[in-house]
């Protein structure tokens, strides 16, 4: 069994959807129109800040990093069937490299996490983040 990651390209985005809408990813409820997930879509495809997470060759998430120069905000999205499994944590492992080899002048991963969202917390606690809260959200820094 292998887990790996892989960066994103064309024949993930119609999972990444349906992925992102399992968790009311709020950009993605926030689409009008067809034109404009298209749009967002194409801006994504070969995307550097987009990974896919593989477990034997089969698509159970995706990591995103945001920011630029030596700040990056990490998010981890895995599909439904997927959680609680320990997942997260190798995924993270494996995200944490890739971004570290891709951007040698980075000082901090960061994660805004919910509150309710007790596993990331644990995740983010267990990966040795930093915790500081911040309005709804507990920030963690790497």
């Amino acid at each position: 069994m292998k887990l790996e990651i892989d960066t994103l390209s064309g024949k993930h985005l119609n999972i990444l959807f349906q992925t992102l809408k399992e968790y009311r990813y709020s950009f993605i409820h926030s689409i009008k129109e067809r034109k404009d997930l298209n749009k967002w879509l194409l801006e994504l495809d070969n995307s550097e800040s987009w990974l896919v997470a593989k477990f034997n060759s089969r698509i159970i998430g995706f990591v995103s990093f945001e920011g630029c120069g030596e700040y990056k905000e990490i998010q981890i999205f895995l599909r439904v069937k997927y959680l609680n499994q320990g997942f997260g944590t190798i995924i993270l492992c494996l995200a944490e490299k890739w971004v570290k080899k891709r951007f040698v002048k980075l000082k901090c991963i960061n994660a805004d996490i919910c509150f309710s969202n007790i596993a990331s917390i644990l995740l983010f606690r267990k990966m040795g983040y930093r915790q500081e809260c911040d309005g709804d959200y507990y920030k963690y820094f790497y």
